[in-house]
C-alpha cells in the first residue's frame, strides 16, 4: 500500500494531478434519503483527464426527510429546529421520538 507521498509521486509522473480538499460536511443521496458524512478529508486524483475522488471521513450521520420533520413537528408541537434536534439526538429513529 502507498502512503500518502508515494500516491502523489506516482501520479504526478504519470502525468496526472492530486489534490486535498477540505469540507465540513458531504451529502450524498440515496433512495430518497441524505447521508452526511463529517469532516472529510477529499483527494481529487486527475488522470488522463478524468476525475476520480477519494473521500475518508470522522462518522456519518442520516439525514431527516421532509416529511419526517412534518411529522415530529405536528406530533410534537415543536418548530422545525426542534424537530432536527430530536432526530438527530434518537439517530434517526422516529420510534422513539413520537413514542415519548
Amino acid at each position: 500500500m502507498f502512503d500518502k507521498r508515494q500516491l502523489s509521486n506516482l501520479i504526478r509522473n504519470m502525468g496526472g494531478n492530486i489534490e486535498e480538499i477540505r469540507a465540513d460536511k458531504i451529502l450524498i443521496y440515496r433512495d430518497g434519503r441524505a447521508i452526511s458524512l463529517i469532516n472529510p478529508i477529499i483527494t481529487k486524483i486527475v488522470l488522463q483527464g478524468k476525475s476520480m475522488y477519494m473521500v475518508n471521513f470522522d462518522r456519518e450521520e442520516l439525514e431527516p426527510k421532509e416529511d419526517e420533520l412534518e411529522l415530529i413537528m405536528n406530533m410534537k408541537g415543536v418548530d422545525k429546529k426542534q424537530a432536527y434536534d430530536m432526530f438527530k439526538k434518537a439517530n434517526g429513529d422516529l420510534s422513539k421520538i413520537l413514542g415519548d
